[in-house]
């Protein structure tokens, strides 16, 4: 099997096949606008929500050259097999290495064989919280391109759980960018997860959207879930995957927003108490 270098290595040639006459920024922010459509598109019923992510879509169809339209499944097929057992992060990894990571805005994300120690420390008492609640949640107001939370799922999966099951995610980053990376990945690896474009800081959020995973861990935790969303008791249990600072507390499954400008950002609702953090 292909090591995640060898994946980013065949993602990067097929890529550069398509940045011939244009910003490479420009370029991996087109094939993650098609592909974090094509997923989300399928987590929503027919209706107005639906139409305007299929009109997103198409938006960029209509910006590319029908040539390089065609390559997008061969990149987003290199990040689901690079992607779909963890191990890395490799989207974060790819943008690094295509130099779009903007250290200038302090803009970092924490290599994985880091953020997996940080996750083997943080998550030694997981069993215990999996056996009371059912399942452990996890939060990250800075995720970057999500390389924390698939750290988590991977030392959850190693403990013999199923992610699809016993792990929720709730994740954060004000990048647009960061938020398709974060939701492609969370998505090809199977992790519950509601991801949101939003800052951390100021509480407002500008989009967001459930992974396909979701919907069956809903199915499953129905009851327990509603209860920690009006934050009933622990809940699933939680830990910041990050930093201290607090991120959103995940809203009820609904019917997303339509995809729009955001020119008055709601605010996001406080996460509930007891949350154990990556530093204590």
């Amino acid at each position: 099997m292909p090591t995640p270098a060898e994946y980013r290595k065949r993602f990067i040639k097929a890529f550069e096949s398509l940045a011939h006459h244009r910003e490479r920024h420009d370029v991996l922010a087109d094939f993650l606008d098609m592909a974090v459509c094509a997923i989300r598109k399928t987590t929503l019923p027919p209706g107005p929500v639906a139409d305007a992510i299929e009109d997103q879509y198409m938006a960029v169809v209509r910006r590319n050259r029908a040539e390089d339209v065609r390559k997008i499944p061969e990149l987003l097929a290199i990040t689901t097999l690079a992607v779909q057992d963890g191990g890395c992060d490799f989207l974060g990894q790819v943008a690094g290495d295509l130099e779009l990571i903007n250290g200038h805005m302090g803009q970092f994300f924490t290599p994985y064989d880091v953020s997996r120690m940080m996750a083997e420390m943080t998550l030694d008492t997981v069993d215990e919280i999996i056996a009371e609640q059912g399942f452990v949640t996890v939060q990250e107001p800075t995720c970057g391109a999500g390389g924390m939370i698939i750290a988590a799922a991977d030392v959850i999966a190693r403990k013999g759980f199923d992610i699809g099951q016993h792990l929720y995610v709730d994740a954060t980053d004000i990048s647009p960018m960061c938020f398709k990376m974060t939701y492609l990945q969370a998505s090809l690896r199977g992790i519950p997860a509601t991801i949101r474009r939003g800052n951390t800081l100021s509480l407002e959020m500008f989009d967001h959207a459930m992974t396909p995973a979701f919907f069956g861990f809903y199915a499953i935790h129905k009851e327990q879930f509603d209860g920690w969303q009006r934050g009933e008791g622990r809940g699933g249990g939680s830990y910041d995957a990050e930093v201290t600072q607090q991120g959103a507390e995940a809203e009820p499954p609904h019917e997303p927003e339509p995809v729009q400008p955001a020119a008055k950002p709601r605010p996001l609702r406080a996460t509930p108490p007891g949350q154990l953090n990556l530093f204590d």
